[in-house]
């Protein structure tokens, strides 16, 4: 795949037949519209970091569960639905940007290793007192935020910077 083809039904069963898939850790996707889940990951046993590009209608990430997947992100998807993370236990750092659709972060609540979340231009969240129930989160990190910090947030986080939509800092 080039650098601007998004994956199709038809390459993702290719990723399937692949003899290295066994063994890769890094992967970044940039998914078509028409991909409604990861089952074509299935034979990544080792894939550890994982970003998806795009990934509208994605809804079943249960391909993943059983994999060790520390670093999933997301950019730039039209996805609004973040539930389908609250399966992947093993989630230690969390990446969203350009998600403009996603308003709510409960799902980040059952990820009981999340220590770190960088949020970058998601304008659809505005309320972040959700993650206070994320107990062993130390850094976070958001560009383009307008809600307000809960004080309890603030003192359970070792690093916290946000700025507001034109960049301008708003906490740290």
């Amino acid at each position: 795949l080039g650098s601007s083809d998004r994956l199709t039904l038809e390459t993702a069963d290719l990723f399937k037949q692949m003899s290295f898939s066994a063994r890769l850790q890094d992967l970044t996707v940039t998914l078509g519209s028409d991909i409604v889940d990861l089952d074509f990951l299935s034979p990544f046993e080792q894939l550890t970091n994982l970003t998806i590009i795009g990934g509208g209608s994605l809804h079943d990430m249960s391909a993943l569960l059983h994999r060790k997947l520390y670093r999933p992100s997301i950019v730039t998807s039209t996805a609004s639905d973040m539930s389908m993370f609250s399966e992947l236990k093993m989630v230690t750092r969390r990446i969203l940007s350009r998600c403009r659709i996603i308003t709510d972060l409960s799902a980040l609540t059952h990820l009981k290793g999340l220590t770190s979340i960088l949020i970058s231009n998601c304008t659809g969240i505005t309320d972040i007192s959700c993650l206070v129930e994320c107990s062993v989160l130390r850094w976070l990190l958001m560009i383009g935020f307008t809600g307000i910090v809960p004080e309890s947030l603030s003192d359970m986080l070792c690093k916290h910077t946000l700025y507001d939509r034109i960049g301008r800092e708003i906490l740290n």
